[in-house]
């Protein structure tokens, strides 16, 4: 996992595909995902190394994609993510931010909508029987 903090034309608003109410990105054959937290934390992730995901419905009728990697779990909160979900499944998930409130009324009807993202290190499991 790569943390960057700059400011520059790999931010995903200046890259193809990306318009103001757009909170994600796909494309064919890409090695990373781009991580853009509401703090402007910027995360790229190879997906060599990705380990799994998992889409859950959360109790106030938003959605929870968790990705995990051997350093860092992203969790995405947000509703009708089921597309981010199908890009992950074939590797194409290009980046993915926050959608600013401001933007949202310019979001195309039915498309997923990110309202937040967390970054955290992935707690390490002991397989070893005590």
């Amino acid at each position: 996992m790569i943390k960057s903090s700059d400011t520059n034309e790999s931010d995903p608003a200046e890259r193809s595909g990306a318009r103001p109410g757009k909170c994600w990105h796909r494309e064919e054959g890409t090695q990373t995902i781009r991580v853009i937290t509401e703090d402007k934390g910027k995360f790229v992730f190879p997906y060599f190394y990705f380990v799994r995901g998992h889409l859950e419905d959360t109790d106030d009728g938003k959605e929870l994609p968790t990705l995990r990697f051997p350093s860092d779990t992203v969790e995405i909160r947000g509703k009708r993510l089921e597309p981010l979900e199908k890009a992950l499944d074939d590797l194409s998930l290009v980046w993915v931010r926050v959608l600013p409130s401001r933007y949202a009324p310019l979001a195309s009807e039915g498309s997923p909508v990110v309202t937040e993202i967390v970054v955290c290190p992935t707690k390490e499991t002991s397989t070893a029987e005590p």
